[in-house]
């Protein structure tokens, strides 16, 4: 009886156990064996006495799920071999890229003389052929011993432009190839300052004023020669307009022997700076003396007759170069106009003061 109890709880137990989820992931980890024998149900020998059927359980029995990764990788497709016989696929081939094209490059640099030019070929190895430099109207010329030339041209100041041009074989094909570049050269020397220089010249029955300004670019302004007589008074008057140079000429048919002055001078603006420069010149108007007559020319001058007149270039002491002259141009001595002022004055005192002594001796008489 025993025995029967035990073997009806053990069967209940099973059927219980097999329902749970449990027991469904316990069968599904648990690998059954090989070679196992499928082990026969123990038979259960049905009581004398009705038994209770176990209630339905109402627990909800999922099967649990397998591993989402399994499902949600790719599928993959091994790559068919392209030749037959081999299980690995053929690498596929790169075509080579086009060799580029030569070129030209021309690069300049200026010095403090010299402007050097540097011609560079790219993309070409063996060089055979001609450069050919150009700066304006000079040329250079280089036979080609590599993929470079370099050339020089004097620095002279400006804007200009250089071309190069090679002709000839670049890696045995035929080539004309071209480039250019623009270079600015900057004056560095410093402005030379204008110089201001006047002289006389004899011109027979005349004096010619000759003046003129050294390293005049632009010139605007006025020319001006004045004559004095040897007491100060203007005597004539010259004037010129914008130029580097003035002359101006004066007869000396009118002038009364004695010494003269002439102040010449410019009043402008000379390279765009504004200038005063003036020089004073002395000359003197001599009468020379007159011929015998000849007694066997009766129309020969006579003893009587006044002789021709003639000029004597002075010179103002001042031997200092031109340059000098400019930035002193107002020096020089003045024309003789000293007079007997002195002696005069003393003079006419003294007869003031004996006319005063007259008068009142005269009144007391």
């Amino acid at each position: 009886m025993y025995m029967k109890k035990v073997a009806v709880s053990t069967a209940l137990f099973s059927l219980l156990f097999s329902l749970t989820p449990v027991a469904a992931l316990a069968a599904e980890e648990a690998p059954a064996p090989a070679d196992a024998a499928t082990e026969a149900p123990i038979p259960v020998k049905e009581a004398d006495t009705p038994t209770a059927t176990p209630e339905k359980s109402t627990e909800h029995t999922t099967k649990p799920t397998e591993n989402k990764e399994t499902y949600d990788q790719p599928v993959t497709t091994p790559p068919t071999p392209t030749n037959p016989g081999s299980n690995e696929p053929e690498e596929p081939t790169e075509e080579p890229e086009p060799k580029p094209e030569p070129t030209l490059s021309v690069k300049a640099s200026v010095g403090k003389e010299t402007i050097s030019v540097t011609a560079t070929i790219s993309h070409g190895e063996e060089v055979d052929g001609t450069y050919v430099f150009q700066m304006g109207d000079k040329k250079v010329e280089k036979e080609a011993v590599g993929t470079e030339a370099t050339a020089e041209f004097a620095a002279t100041p400006g804007t200009h432009k250089i071309e190069v041009t090679f002709v000839g074989k670049i890696d045995g094909e035929e080539k004309t190839l071209s480039d250019s570049t623009t270079v600015e050269v900057k004056d560095t020397k410093p402005p030379v300052k204008p110089v201001f220089a006047a002289d006389l010249v004899d011109a027979g029955d005349a004096v010619q004023v000759v003046a003129n300004i050294k390293h005049a670019e632009a010139v605007e302004g006025k020319w001006y020669a004045i004559l004095f007589d040897a007491k100060g008074r203007e005597v004539d008057a010259r004037e010129g307009g914008d130029s580097s140079s003035f002359t101006a000429s004066f007869s000396i048919d009118a002038l009364e022997p004695g010494e003269y002055t002439i102040i010449v001078g410019f009043l402008g603006v000379v390279n765009g700076e504004e200038v005063d420069f003036d020089e004073e010149l002395f000359f003197e108007v001599v009468e020379e003396d007159p011929q015998p007559q000849d007694p066997q020319d009766p129309n020969s001058p006579d003893q009587g007759d006044d002789g021709d007149k003639g000029v004597n270039i002075g010179d103002d002491g001042d031997d200092e170069d031109s340059s000098d002259k400019v930035d002193n141009a107002k020096g020089g001595p003045l024309p003789k106009t000293d007079t007997a002022y002195p002696v005069g004055a003393m003079a006419g005192a003294a007869l003031l003061s004996a006319g005063l002594l007259y008068t009142r001796f005269r009144r007391q008489a």
